[in-house]
């Protein structure tokens, strides 16, 4: 299926757009016509999936046979009415029933002894979590129909951002930028294109992420022409704005009829994602080798993690102790710290960061 699904898109992608002379207009277009022709490969060599809604992962042959048998019985004691047939009807059936509770028992046993470090979080879900419903209640007391619930939470989600104080930047003066050779290469997009989890929601353009990867070798000089064309403008492609929202509960909030209950999960068009992951590893290379960032600056860093932070805290604490001192430490929650940051004020702190113009142009356009 794959090589089909190759073969189909060597056959309806365009040609890779010339980054050289290309205006935001074209680079729109080519993305449209991109992504479609993956979509159309992908329709006409794939089969969509049907799950039943009745199907169960714990399901065995042997319970279809002996579902078979108990309904066998029961009919035939419909049919004679005698005390003999009912008595081996509810035996058969109550060997259905503890079949169906071993059969579970069983699949979840196998569940846990296989767990990997990111079913083991699943498995916690399942065992904490208590059930649900899927619906949203009436919220705030009042917000009953959707278009209220959409309503009270767009206000919470994505408020107005409070005034900033931008008095410093129109005479803020800009150290030079590090080195930078804005040229993407097939290794680039090859390394993002293998981050990207596999079973990750696609986002409006419903390309999942296990496509690009199994399309990677008819597509990489697209998307490498596409990377680079948006980077020599400065501009990142409009049909990657479109996102689609998912609320989701907040896990052990004693009300949900509030918003604050909620969180919200944009689900973004993958190859878009692909772009973001490329600019980020360019910006951590960069702050890493010319040394950009503070010393004791842990978070997003390579080589870096939560355990050193915490490891480095903890070897303070015990020296002040063994220094007969005091030690006292800030912790900080910001409230909405990314829903927040101010755009012109996010700018200017990567261009004092000294990151190349080119990167900052693209993820003002990003912005």
């Amino acid at each position: 299926m794959r090589r089909q699904t190759n073969s189909k898109l060597e056959i309806y992608l365009p040609n890779p757009i010339n980054g050289e002379a290309t205006t935001k207009a074209d680079l729109d277009n080519y993305v449209e016509r991109l992504a479609q022709a993956i979509m159309k490969a992908v329709h006409e060599t794939t089969p969509r999936k049907r799950p039943s809604p009745h199907s169960k992962r714990w399901w065995t042959e042997e319970l279809t046979n002996r579902r078979r048998e108990a309904n066998h019985l029961r009919n035939i004691f419909r049919r004679t009415n005698h005390a003999a047939d009912k008595a081996a009807w509810r035996a058969k059936a109550n060997e259905y029933t503890e079949g169906i509770a071993q059969a579970k028992t069983s699949k979840w046993r196998e569940y846990v002894n296989n767990a990997d470090r990111k079913t083991i979080y699943q498995i916690k879900k399942y065992v904490t979590n208590i059930p649900t419903p899927t619906f949203i209640p009436t919220l705030n007391d009042h917000e009953a129909t959707n278009e209220q619930k959409v309503t009270a939470l767009r206000k919470a989600f994505f408020p107005k951002p409070p005034p900033a104080d931008l008095k410093d930047i129109p005479t803020a003066e800009y150290p030079q930028e590090v080195p930078y050779e804005a040229q993407i290469t097939l290794r680039q997009i090859r390394e993002a294109v293998n981050r990207l989890a596999l079973d990750k929601a696609p986002g409006p353009d419903e390309i999942s992420n296990r496509v690009l990867k199994n399309t990677l070798p008819v597509t990489e000089n697209h998307l490498r022409a596409l990377m680079q064309a948006s980077l020599r403008l400065g501009y990142y492609p409009k049909p990657f704005k479109h996102t689609t929202t998912v609320v989701l509960r907040k896990p052990s909030r004693p009300d949900y009829t509030k918003v604050k209950a909620y969180r919200p999960i944009a689900l973004e068009n993958t190859l878009g994602k692909v772009m973001e992951s490329v600019i980020t590893e360019t910006i951590s290379y960069l702050s890493e080798t010319h040394e950009l960032l503070p010393l004791h600056h842990y978070g997003g860093r390579p080589g870096r993690s939560a355990e050193d932070a915490m490891m480095i805290l903890s070897e303070s604490v015990h020296k002040a102790w063994k220094e007969k001192k005091v030690y006292t430490a800030i912790f900080m929650d910001v409230a909405g710290a990314f829903n927040n940051v101010h755009h012109r004020r996010l700018i200017h702190n990567l261009r004092k960061r000294r990151i190349p113009h080119a990167i900052v142009a693209w993820i003002a356009s990003f912005l």
